[in-house]
């Protein structure tokens, strides 16, 4: 592989993704999920792996674990060279850096969402998603995107568009409840100053919508 011809290229990607980077605002992770974290975050771009994008932990041997969002290349303009947008990137490195604040938080508290999720999950099932505890904890984070999105002035239709795209390639039909979910935790942080704190009551919410729907 002759790398000096691949790297011109790739140093032209992350000078294209430079301007999307520099949006991420990682406090509002903080601040929403009311907790800290020792982790690192980094991006990648990833050339190999075509339009999907991946997020990947790992762990060092000081305990120190670091975030990687791997972005795929959606689009390419006229010379080959990858195209990037805010609309469309932004929000998928959102949600892999939410991953690492939702991912213990739906296995911690499996048995309050197991009859529920397995009931509300069953539709949203597929080779992607083999369980409802995955269905959970990917749909948390994506309604945790698009409560981002809310807070950072992105448009409505570009919510809408999202909100969409969630629904119709996941099968997350009870997004925007979960979102309202969300909102509702957001106006009561000095009672549940995390989001772990609200779970018992996310539960709650979880039953009413496996009767609803």
């Amino acid at each position: 592989m002759n790398f000096s011809k691949i790297m011109p290229i790739y140093d032209e990607a992350v000078k294209r993704f430079t301007p999307i980077c520099e949006q991420i605002d990682l406090n509002w992770n903080f601040s929403f999920f009311g907790k800290e974290t020792t982790e690192t975050f980094s991006i990648k771009i990833g050339f190999g792996i075509g339009g999907n994008c991946y997020g990947v932990n790992l762990d060092n041997t000081n305990g120190n674990r670091k975030v990687y969002a791997i972005m795929g290349v959606q689009m390419f303009d006229k010379v080959g060279l990858p195209v990037f947008s805010t609309m469309y990137d932004l929000p998928i490195v959102v949600h892999e850096f939410c991953h690492p604040f939702i991912d213990n938080l739906t296995a911690k508290y499996r048995e309050l969402f197991k009859e529920s999720g397995e009931k509300i999950s069953s539709d949203a099932i597929s080779e992607a998603y083999t369980s409802w505890e995955v269905v959970l904890d990917e749909i948390l984070v994506n309604a945790s995107m698009i409560k981002y999105m809310k807070d950072h002035d992105f448009g409505q239709s570009e919510i809408e568009m999202w909100i969409n795209v969630i629904k119709g390639a996941f099968g997350f039909f009870w997004i925007e409840e979960l979102v309202e979910e969300l909102e509702i935790y957001d106006k009561q942080r000095e009672k549940y100053p995390t989001l772990e704190s609200y779970m018992s009551k996310l539960s709650e919410a979880y039953k009413i919508w496996a009767e609803k729907f």
